[in-house]
């Protein structure tokens, strides 16, 4: 074999090696939150008990937040999370750390406001589109904000 060829059949063999040491991955957090049906609350009649037993108890954001949820007196938080990362490795073959990049973005969220008497004072749903594959577009998208009562 001559040395160009083997020259060409490493560069193949490293090609191949690292097509298969990248990958994508999306992982939702809290997918739920997107079946809830918020519309059924009255603004002005609905209590504060009333909204937990139709909606439940707003999710931990993360598996890694399991303490802590989006709750306060006068404010519920029910949100959908996206994290999406770009990994690069060759842990398998070669004894270094793996690149990895990640994002993390809350793509679907449901704020419930009450008064200071524990009737519901407003809802609020926002939704973000957010791109599947890392560096696909230049910046987030807009958001789409919707008042379902006040």
């Amino acid at each position: 074999m001559t040395e160009r060829a083997l020259i060409r059949c490493a560069l193949a063999g490293l090609l191949a090696l690292g097509l298969t040491a990248c990958s994508f991955h999306k992982l939702r957090i809290n997918e739920g939150v997107d079946f809830l049906e918020p519309e059924k609350l009255v603004v002005g009649q609905s209590t504060r008990l009333q909204v937990i037993q139709s909606l439940g108890l707003p999710p931990p954001d993360f598996p890694e937040e399991l303490g802590t949820r989006g709750v306060s007196r006068d404010y519920l938080r029910y949100g959908v999370f996206e994290q999406r990362c770009f990994t690069i490795g060759f842990q398998q073959v070669l004894l270094i750390t793996p690149f990895r990049w990640c994002a993390a973005e809350r793509v679907h969220e449901i704020g419930v406001e009450f008064d200071q008497n524990g009737i519901l004072s407003g809802i609020t749903e926002t939704t973000r589109k957010v791109p599947w594959v890392p560096f696909q577009s230049a910046g987030p998208e807009p958001l789409s904000v919707r008042e379902l009562g006040r």
